[in-house]
C-alpha cells in the first residue's frame, strides 16, 4: 500500500480495500485530490467522534458537506448549524461525543463569485469521487444507526434520487451494510426559517432525535422489534424468539 499522505492511495482507495484502521484512513484522506474541490478547500473535513472498535458506535450522523467554519476547523458541523446541532441532540437525550460525526462530501463545495466564496450543493461528479470515505467509515465503524441530516445526503447514502424530505423523513429505512436509516432536516435549513415555523421544524428534529435515541437502547438491550424489511428473529432451543 501506498506510505501515509500520498495523494496516490487516496486516489486508488476503494470500498473494496478498505483500511482497516479508521486513523490511517484520516490520514489518507486528507491528501485527497479525487475531485476539484482539492483546488479550494482550506482542509479536508474528515468524520468526528470516538475511534472504537467495529459495532461500538451506536449513531452515526451524516451531513452533506462542511461550510466555511468546518473548512477552517477541519471539523465537521463547528458553526451556527453545529452548534444547533449539538443543542437539539441534547434535548433529545444524545450525547454528540458518543456519536460519529460526518458528512458524504469530506471538502467544501463553493461559489465563487469575484472575491466572495459561498456555499454551495456538491454536484453528482463529487459526490462519486468522495463516497469511498463515508462507505468505509460505515465499513469499518459499522454503526447500528444512520442519522442522515438533509435531503442531498439521505439521496447519497441511500442511493434513492426520488427521496423527499418533506414527505419522507421521521421514519426508519433500510441502509447500507444494514444498518438502520432515520432522516430528519438538516440545521442550516432550521436556521433559515422564521417563527413561528423555526420552532415548528426545530421540535420537529428533536422528536425524530428522539426516535434515534429510543430505538438504539432497545437495540442495545435487546427489545427492539424487526423493522418492516428484517426478518423475525429464528426461535432459540427453547422455542422461545431471539434477537441474537
Amino acid at each position: 500500500m501506498a506510505e501515509l499522505n500520498s495523494t496516490l492511495a487516496a486516489q486508488n482507495v476503494t470500498i473494496e480495500a478498505t483500511y482497516d484502521d479508521l486513523k490511517l484512513m484520516r490520514d489518507i484522506c486528507v491528501t485527497c485530490v479525487r475531485c476539484d474541490l482539492a483546488q479550494t478547500r482550506t482542509q479536508v473535513v474528515f468524520g468526528d467522534g470516538p475511534y472504537l472498535p467495529p459495532g461500538q458506535i451506536g449513531i452515526m450522523l451524516m451531513g452533506e458537506a462542511p461550510g466555511e467554519d468546518e473548512d477552517k476547523q477541519g471539523r465537521p458541523f463547528v458553526g451556527r448549524s453545529g452548534k444547533l446541532l449539538s443543542q437539539m441532540l441534547k434535548e433529545a437525550g444524545l450525547a454528540r461525543e458518543e456519536i460519529w460525526v460526518t458528512n458524504t462530501n469530506k471538502c467544501r463545495p463553493v461559489k465563487i463569485e469575484g472575491t466572495r466564496y459561498s456555499n454551495r450543493a456538491p454536484t453528482a461528479p463529487e459526490q462519486k469521487a468522495c463516497e469511498i470515505w463515508w462507505q468505509n467509515e460505515i465499513k469499518l465503524l459499522q454503526p447500528q444507526i444512520l442519522l442522515c441530516l438533509g435531503a442531498t445526503a439521505a439521496k447519497k447514502v441511500l442511493n434513492d434520487k426520488n427521496f423527499q424530505i418533506t414527505k419522507d423523513r421521521g421514519r426508519w429505512v433500510a441502509g447500507p451494510q444494514e444498518t438502520e436509516v432515520m432522516v430528519s432536516f438538516h440545521p442550516s435549513y432550521i436556521l433559515r426559517q422564521f417563527e413561528p415555523g423555526l420552532t415548528e421544524v426545530k421540535n420537529t428534529v428533536i422528536e425524530d432525535f428522539r426516535q434515534v435515541k429510543e430505538r438504539l437502547e432497545a437495540l442495545r438491550n435487546g427489545t427492539a422489534r424487526p423493522q418492516s424489511w428484517q426478518k423475525l428473529p429464528e426461535p432459540d432451543d427453547n422455542g422461545q424468539l431471539s434477537m441474537f
